[in-house]
């Protein structure tokens, strides 16, 4: 049986990386994109994982990314928008470069890949999932430009779930709360520990729950689950 093969952009984040070993241990190849190489893309060295430069803050980095993708491995199955940015702030403390890069990174440029993906997912009867954010969906403090930014992914999501469903291309997002990541480890222990008491849970989620739903938007054999944005944050948004 041939293996089905998953675009994977930014696989060298937390949340990326554990999407990208999940898949892989159930038998489907990974490209992985990367921006800023570093130790641990050195660190991946499975047979079924592959890595590909994409710089989201330049258009022209999508269309050599995808270039290299159909003359290196002939294509994909399935599109997974992992790759993100945040800069937060009071709005009126926010450059202009602040907000039209995080847009651009998020929304504009991950709309754009999509785009150019979109000839070889409806070819092959793929899927895509868009990794969006909780503040996307209920907006959160200093986080306008990066609320806006997610908020416009799970629109473009509906959107482009019922273009594509005449293809048997379903389109779904997911919404992460908190999450343990580097970016959550760097938060002060007294504040983690007041964010934690904010979640009817009581603890952070990990980016296995993530991975654990793209690998069942991907394969679940009805495919009949599109345009949907699923809020994986303990009962935070309850």
């Amino acid at each position: 049986m041939v293996m089905k093969r998953a675009l994977v952009t930014g696989a060298t984040g937390d949340i990326g990386a554990a999407i990208a070993r999940y898949l892989i241990e159930r038998d489907i190849q990974v490209i992985g994109t990367y921006h800023i190489e570093s130790k641990t893309v050195d660190s991946y060295t499975d047979k079924n994982f592959f890595l590909v430069h994409l710089d989201l803050t330049q258009e022209s980095s999508i269309s050599k990314c995808i270039q290299d993708i159909h003359e290196t491995y002939g294509g994909i199955d399935f599109l997974v928008n992992c790759a993100g940015i945040k800069m937060d702030g009071a709005l009126d403390t926010l450059s202009r470069d602040n907000v039209r890069e995080v847009i651009q990174v998020n929304l504009l440029n991950t709309i754009l890949l999509t785009r150019e993906c979109l000839p070889m997912i409806k070819e092959n009867k793929g899927r895509v999932v868009n990794i969006a954010s909780l503040s996307g969906e209920i907006g959160n403090n200093q986080q306008t430009n990066y609320s806006a930014s997610k908020a416009g992914l799970i629109g473009f999501t509906k959107a482009l779930a019922r273009d594509m469903a005449k293809y048997d291309v379903s389109v779904n997002a997911i919404s992460p709360g908190l999450i343990k990541s580097r970016m959550v480890s760097s938060i002060p222990i007294h504040l983690q520990e007041r964010m934690v008491n904010m979640i009817p849970q009581k603890r952070f989620g990990t980016p296995r729950s993530i991975a654990e739903l793209v690998y069942f938007f991907l394969t679940n054999e009805e495919n009949y689950i599109t345009g949907q944005s699923i809020k994986i944050d303990g009962g935070l948004s309850m």
